[in-house]
């Protein structure tokens, strides 16, 4: 389902048409602290509040030199101009909202305060027939930033694909078998304390055992970038539902046993949050690894990337059995990711440069012929990531 871009804009608004007595009973104030998502949500959230006017308003503030994180999702009437039932957030901590972004219809968003406090209000007329909102908050560091590559020349490295720059990626993570210092899988970097990967990378392994290697180029040398570290996994948490016969929810999180300090050459990921309506079918996207260059040939000692095409899931259908929903493909002809692969990045880059992890590296049917990748959708298991983590999420 493709995502409505609401009418996000800046209004002085007219409260004639709702109560005339703003946040009367429904008036909140919360002091966030480091490290503690906090959720607000409409009166009876999951199921839709009645059809009876009202107002309330959530006023957040967060430690000097923090912002406020906002990760929503909204279903409310779809009004002419938003002018029915109305989600207001205030980035300038504005009590009265008398000048704030609106959102209405069906949405899941993210946005940041300008400064410390930040200020959702709802507003339901008479004419409602009812909805619903959630939002997850958080204190993130003011200079927070996530999904940013980084510049350098480029060198081509094997046939259909590419060496990346040095730390193009800062986002980009292996696992590395301490057993006998060879990486195996890959991963991404999504807050200071957590990476996501494939559940199969994880299976028949223990946390001691597997390393994070982060900042790094050419492993076999450890000096070409002053960011490369290695830091210990603290635990493993694997998706429920995860099988290994039908390969599905293959999606995996790894907990550092010390938080991932960022720098040029190390930083998050953006989660795509604001793709989570968006089809996506027809861009191009990137796989990013150090698997092998070939079918059941030698690992790479240099990241290499491959720029595929995403199929629908109706075509992806047509080559390989069994896809569901909470899956995507990509397929360009002799481009692809291989062994080794598994669990690292399908990465979207958007118009700004930003760049999003949409997919985990799952499985294929041999290395750049005829069979499309299969992928988790990252955006299937947005939810399922916040339920297991710290919300420590830069969101752009």
């Amino acid at each position: 389902m493709k995502l409505k871009w609401i009418l996000k804009f800046f209004v002085i608004l007219s409260f004639e048409r709702y109560v005339t007595c703003l946040w009367e009973n429904c008036d909140y104030f919360q002091q966030l602290e480091l490290g503690v998502t906090y959720t607000i949500s409409s009166p009876n959230y999951p199921n839709f509040y009645g059809t009876k006017p009202f107002s309330c308003r959530w006023t957040a503030k967060a430690p000097l030199g923090y912002i406020v994180a906002y990760n929503c999702y909204v279903e409310v009437p779809q009004g002419l101009n938003c002018d029915r039932d109305r989600l207001l957030l205030s980035r300038t901590g504005v009590l009265d909202v008398s000048r704030a972004e609106v959102y209405c219809g069906k949405q899941w968003f993210t946005a940041d305060s300008f400064d410390e406090s930040g200020v959702i209000g709802l507003l339901v007329p008479f004419t409602t027939t009812g909805g619903r909102f959630q939002c997850n908050l958080s204190a993130v560091k003011k200079d927070c930033a996530c999904g940013y590559k980084n510049g350098a020349l480029k060198t081509p490295y094997i046939v259909g694909g590419t060496e990346t720059r040095i730390n193009e990626y800062p986002m980009f993570a292996a696992l590395v078998d301490l057993n006998v210092g060879q990486v195996y899988c890959g991963g991404t970097i999504i807050s200071p304390s957590y990476i996501v990967t494939a559940a199969h990378c994880l299976t028949k392994r223990i946390p001691d055992q597997v390393g994070i290697l982060v900042g790094d180029h050419d492993y076999t040398i450890g000096s070409d970038t002053q960011y490369s570290a290695l830091y210990r996994s603290s635990s493993f948490i694997v998706h429920e539902k995860y099988s290994s016969l039908t390969k599905q929810h293959d999606i995996a999180l790894i907990k550092t046993a010390e938080m991932i300090q960022f720098n040029y050459g190390v930083s998050p990921v953006c989660l795509p949050f604001r793709y989570q309506w968006s089809d996506i079918t027809g861009q191009y996207a990137e796989f990013v690894g150090y698997g092998t260059k070939e079918f059941g040939g030698p690992v790479s000692k240099v990241p290499l990337k491959a720029t595929v095409k995403v199929i629908s899931n109706t075509e992806c259908s047509q080559k390989m059995s069994n896809i569901i929903n909470d899956q995507v493909c990509g397929y360009t002809s002799g481009k692809d990711a291989c062994q080794n692969d598994s669990g690292g990045p399908m990465f979207y880059t958007d118009s700004k440069g930003i760049v999003y992890n949409i997919g985990v590296i799952s499985y294929g049917n041999g290395c750049g012929g005829s069979y499309p990748s299969v992928n988790t959708r990252i955006t299937s298991y947005l939810k399922w990531i916040l339920s297991k983590t710290e919300n420590n999420y830069c969101y752009m």
